[in-house]
């Protein structure tokens, strides 16, 4: 099932919140070549589609919960990270 990144992921600096989650994200592929992959579809989707403040602020509260780890994401549980399923 291909996740689809939620707007709020695709935002522009580096050090965003929103690229922190996306690492978080990439950092669960199951080998280095494919995080570097998913590292690059975010770094796409990034400059194609900058995040607004309102996306910056879920981002960091996503970050907060702490909810988004490798094992939420295992468990399908992709709004913890703020993953949407596309359909």
């Amino acid at each position: 099932m291909r996740l689809l990144f939620i707007a709020f992921l695709a935002s522009s600096a580096c050090a965003d919140p929103c690229r922190q989650v996306a690492e978080q994200v990439c950092a669960c592929r199951a080998n280095s070549s494919l995080e570097r992959s998913c590292l690059a579809e975010v770094d796409a989707a990034r400059e194609a589609h900058p995040a607004s403040e309102e996306s910056s602020l879920a981002c960091e509260a996503v970050i907060e919960a702490k909810s988004c780890t490798c094992d939420a994401l295992a468990l399908g549980e992709t709004t913890a990270c703020g993953l949407a399923q596309s359909p």
